[in-house]
């Protein structure tokens, strides 16, 4: 009976044993991940203050009502649920400062005497600034102002139409991200009353943000890269009803054009003198004048691979004569209803040629209203390689029409009527 007993003991002693440990266990796993989230959470918001996760945090409905409010110690936190009002998207995060750090529009100062300071990650969303993206075409906010003063952060564009009445200014390295949806409700779009956006900054970025003008005017440009920035992407938008799309000035170098679509500009891709390392990839010309255009003293190194080119009112590519070009183009398809796909120095200028042309596996179609496919005109050193030309029946012209030609290589193409 004692042994039983003993035994009986034993096992609520080791059930209980057991109980603790698990507690211990999880009580020491709450721990470890309460230490985790701190750190992740502090890593986030970039906090210098290690005891800001111990002090008050408050919530407001709107940044005017934390102002208007809020009050405490420095380091404490502060939330809202809009910008305006509740709800509408500028909801943010806030740290109580006793003294203001910086000296911008993410800073601001209330009625108890502290500061509200902004907190965010590698890039800032415009609404929780005040950018309003309310699409209202008739009466719409002036968004300039507010995006003049953030030009120079990585920003990040929620989908919605931002109105601008003049252009913008990018001095620095930052990236413009946008969403870069099928459809202009599901996108980022910048309406812009004259230009869209002007760029001095080496290395700048600009992605998924969509262009759109108000009405037909001269000498705007949704993208204008000014004389001697270097290296700026332009990826995954499109740009619609300016007289440029995107302007590409003197001794820009290294510019990459990425999955854009240029729709009814009078230019869409405009490069002027001594553009050099410019790639165009797969990027959509719809109903512009001229798709890409160039007038350069010298253009080194264009790259066009794998862009569809329909409809232009003049032609599709267009080179000017220059002392110097270095085109190579491939996987391209040039279809053209009126008007000529390419043309290749059709002006003379005396002393001048055009050099290396060369067009790789690329596709011409050309319609009854056309004035053909290919046209060379002075140019050195060109050739045309593994490339297919079909044209309607009724179009008189060449394929090809070559004059002051020197050195032209043809091999591997494909010529039908259709």
């Amino acid at each position: 009976m004692t042994k039983i007993f003993t035994l009986i003991l034993s096992f609520f002693a080791f059930l209980v044993f057991a109980a603790c440990s698990e507690v211990a266990y999880a009580n020491e796993k709450a721990d470890s991940q309460e230490l985790l989230l701190d750190r992740d959470y502090r890593a986030l918001l970039h906090l210098s203050d290690a005891n800001t996760l111990g002090r008050k945090q408050t919530l407001y409905g709107s940044l005017a009502e934390a102002k208007a409010q809020c009050s405490g110690e420095d380091g404490d936190l502060i939330r809202t649920l809009g910008y305006y009002e509740a709800y509408d998207g500028g909801g943010a995060e806030y740290i109580l400062r006793e003294k203001a750090f910086a000296d911008d529009i993410t800073v601001h100062a209330t009625k108890s005497g502290q500061y509200l300071e902004l907190l965010y990650t590698d890039e800032l969303n415009v609404l929780t600034v005040g950018v309003i993206a309310d699409g209202n075409r008739e009466f719409p906010t002036d968004n300039q102002p507010r995006l003049m003063a953030i030009a120079d952060f990585d920003l990040y564009f929620p989908e919605g139409c931002y109105y601008i009445s003049s252009p913008i200014r990018i001095n620095r390295a930052v990236t413009w991200r946008g969403i870069h949806g099928k459809r202009n409700e599901e996108s980022a779009v910048l309406i812009c009353e004259g230009s869209g956006i002007t760029i001095n900054g080496r290395g700048a970025t600009i992605d998924g943000i969509n262009f759109e003008h108000t009405k037909k005017q001269t000498d705007v440009a949704a993208i204008t890269i000014e004389k001697n920035t270097q290296y700026v992407t332009v990826r995954n938008l499109f740009m619609r009803g300016f007289n440029y799309g995107l302007y590409l000035s003197d001794d820009c170098w290294g510019a990459s054009v990425n999955n854009c679509s240029f729709l009814f500009n009078n230019e869409g891709l405009f490069i002027k003198n001594d553009a050099n390392e410019v790639v165009v990839r797969e990027c959509y010309f719809l109903g512009n004048n001229n798709g890409i255009h160039t007038v350069s003293s010298c253009v080194h190194n264009l790259v066009i691979n794998d862009c569809l080119f329909q409809d232009q009112r003049s032609a599709q590519l267009r080179v000017e004569t220059c002392s110097g070009v270095e085109l190579f183009c491939s996987g391209c398809f040039f279809e053209n209803k009126w008007g000529r796909s390419v043309i290749i120095g059709e002006n003379e200028v005396p002393g001048t040629k055009i050099n290396h042309i060369v067009f790789v596996g690329d596709r011409f179609y050309h319609g009854a209203e056309s004035e053909g496919g290919l046209y060379l005109g002075y140019v050195e050193n060109a050739a045309i390689i593994g490339c297919f030309f079909n044209k309607n029946e009724a179009v008189a012209h060449d394929y090809v029409f070559a004059e002051h030609v020197d050195n032209l290589h043809m091999e591997g193409n494909s010529l039908k009527n259709l």
